[in-house]
């Protein structure tokens, strides 16, 4: 009886050593090996005519936060600008890729096209996350009132290593 009982465990543990052995990383991503060239979040306030857009320029190392004007805006500048452009940081090629590995590993690649609520109220408020990548693909997803899977620990991932979130 022992001798079976000792067969058996040996065998569970080996079935178990093996599936440890060869899963593979549950966020492993279609994107890996890809360089990715920009981040970009946008949103409008609503019906509202004005557009947020935050870069995260991975080829030249800096995020900046744009405001878009859209339409007949009033409160133009002296030289008729509507835009206006802000350098949030600076950042270095490792710092960039230490952010793509940890987003990665988060499952950021794997987000679908749109999250939203069943609720939909179309106010025009939803949030676009873009990504180009140096192949000339790109990834959309459209929030909307929805977070995707990790949506908090990605933003922070951006904070820690940016100062700033997504």
């Amino acid at each position: 009886m022992k001798k079976l009982i000792s067969l058996f465990l040996i065998i569970l543990i080996a079935f178990s050593l093996y599936g440890c052995i060869s899963q593979k990383k549950p966020y492993s991503s279609i994107y890996d090996g890809k360089k990715v060239l920009r981040i970009e979040t946008s949103y409008g306030g609503g019906h509202g005519m004005r557009r947020h857009v935050r870069t995260f320029d991975f080829e030249h190392g800096v995020v900046t936060d744009t405001i878009e004007y859209m339409g007949d805006y009033t409160d133009a500048d002296e030289s008729g600008e509507y835009n206006d452009t802000e350098e949030l940081a600076a950042f270095t090629a490792e710092q960039g890729q230490e952010l793509i590995d940890n987003i990665t590993i988060l499952g950021f690649f794997f987000w679908e096209e749109q999250y939203r609520t069943k609720n939909i109220i179309y106010d025009g408020s939803s949030k676009l996350v873009y990504v180009l990548f140096a192949d000339g693909t790109e990834k959309n997803t459209v929030i909307y009132y929805k977070d995707p899977p990790k949506y908090k620990a990605i933003c922070k991932a951006f904070e820690d290593t940016f100062g700033v979130s997504l």
